[in-house]
């Protein structure tokens, strides 16, 4: 299979999350201002009640995260937030609030965008680049 790799990487996006509000490949605006808009308003509905800053449950408070940058800047825990919310365990069925699957899946959804967009942000940069020390024979 010949194609421009970028051709290639789109099919396999949509072949992967299919006619997702997210395909397109969203930019840092797009992302930081469906946060705003939906993604924050669900995370004070549905989660904030359990992991708010008091006694917050299983030691996870969600309300340090009140911008995208801050989300970024915790990947382990939005990995968490992503698989709990994919296996529908979250919130438990015990909660007083359920999103619809609708919502949950536009919080799915926007997860995924944002590390797709960190992942190409990021692409190439290997971080921290120390000196290596030459051997006695170099």
């Amino acid at each position: 299979m010949h194609g421009h790799p970028t051709a290639i990487l789109a099919s396999l996006v949509l072949l992967t999350f299919g006619t997702s509000t997210w395909a397109a490949e969203p930019d840092e605006q797009h992302l930081s201002a469906t946060f705003d808009g939906s993604i924050r308003p669900f995370l004070d509905t549905y989660c904030v009640t359990c992991h708010g800053k008091t006694k917050p449950k299983g030691d996870f408070d969600i309300t340090p995260f009140a911008t995208m940058k801050a989300v970024t800047a915790d990947p382990k825990r939005w990995q968490l937030v992503l698989e709990k919310l994919k296996a529908g365990e979250m919130p438990p069925e015990k909660a007083k609030k359920h999103p619809t699957d609708q919502a949950r899946q536009e919080v799915i959804d926007w997860i995924t965008g944002v590390w797709g967009f960190e992942g190409r942000r990021n692409a190439g940069d290997p971080g921290v680049v120390l000196a290596r020390r030459l051997s006695n024979a170099e």
